[in-house]
């Protein structure tokens, strides 16, 4: 990079970040979950009143999330996560058993029975974010693109393959290579793949044990499930 990225706020970006969080199979499988709204409304939003099967732990609001995709690495094929995404805020109002009452407080999108309900992260987004290189050398790749497409394009929110354990911290800016294309060597007849280039640069704004979510904040052309990140 030629010079330095200023210090980024979060207002700047907010409206495209994602609030969904990456948790193991087991903790989706006990968390508990909706059954019915008042009424016996099957689909809820903001200002409705629903009831949980489940014990919800003591806290002051807790997430509704629905069950999203697994995510396995390109490579090894290990398992890396499942996806637990964000449909809205709730609070408790009452405790009977096992059946808890609750209100929607917002929504981003309609609560359906069977999403399930989690405590609220503790960790929030920073109000800035300050760009910085990763501590090590970092060889990832995309892995997902949010909004079910293939290609991401500026201020798109991308997964990658890394995380936490690979040395990786929110604020990590790398840069992006488009993969290159596979070409016939018609000469030696082999198929070869050529060099990758250089095509963007994204920051890391959540990071997980296994993977992280980016937000692309430069591209030269669209970019692409299984393209290349590393150290800008």
């Amino acid at each position: 990079m030629d010079s330095a990225i200023p210090t980024i706020r979060l207002d700047a970006v907010q409206g495209r970040l994602v609030q969904n969080r990456v948790v193991s199979e087991e903790e989706l499988n006990a968390a508990p979950y909706v059954v019915q709204g008042a009424s016996e409304r099957l689909i809820l939003g903001a200002g409705d009143r629903l009831y949980v099967r489940g014990h919800l732990p003591n806290s002051e609001s807790f997430n509704f999330v629905r069950r999203g995709p697994v995510y396995v690495d390109p490579e090894t094929r290990e398992f890396l996560g499942r996806e637990a995404t964000y449909i809205g805020l709730g609070q408790t109002l009452e405790q009977n058993d096992d059946i808890a009452t609750m209100f929607v407080q917002s929504s981003r999108e309609e609560v359906q029975v069977g999403d399930s309900v989690m405590p609220t992260e503790e960790r929030r987004l920073a109000s800035n974010f300050f760009p910085s290189a990763p501590a090590s050398e970092i060889d990832g790749q995309i892995i997902s693109v949010f909004s079910g497409v293939t290609q991401a394009g500026q201020f798109d929110v991308v997964v990658l393959n890394v995380g936490a354990r690979e040395g990786v911290d929110v604020g990590n800016v790398f840069a992006i290579y488009k993969r290159g294309a596979l070409a016939k060597d018609r000469i030696a007849r082999q198929t070869i793949r050529l060099p990758s280039e250089r095509a963007g640069l994204l920051m890391l704004y959540r990071v997980f044990e296994k993977l992280s979510y980016g937000i692309v904040l430069e591209t030269e052309r669209p970019l692409a499930v299984n393209d290349e990140v590393k150290n800008p």
